[in-house]
């Protein structure tokens, strides 16, 4: 029987889990700023299309990895989904 969301936040390695998850999502705004940066887009459009893109990039990543797990995963995975789109986004106020 899979643990609960609550009894998997006790270990320090589901925190560690999601120092990850917002992590890639702040690398692929970081990345995409510099890949776009190269081509002269305006900085102000940067958030605009990168920060839904890095969500849209973790939001198939979750299903994909959980495709199939048990019933319990919906709530980690949009814990998981959190952490990536607020590296995300902070990468890109920060941009």
């Amino acid at each position: 029987m899979p643990r609960s969301l609550p009894e998997r936040m006790k270990d320090w390695r589901w925190w560690g889990e999601q120092v990850l998850h917002f992590l890639a999502g702040w690398a692929i705004v970081w990345c995409g700023a510099v890949v776009l940066g190269a081509f002269r887009v305006p900085l102000d459009w940067l958030p605009t299309i990168l920060v839904p893109l890095a969500c849209f990039a973790g939001g198939v990543r979750e299903i994909v990895q959980n495709w199939g797990d048990y019933d319990g995963s919906l709530g980690d995975s949009i814990v998981d989904l959190g952490a990536w789109c607020l590296g995300a986004t902070v990468c890109g106020v920060a941009t």
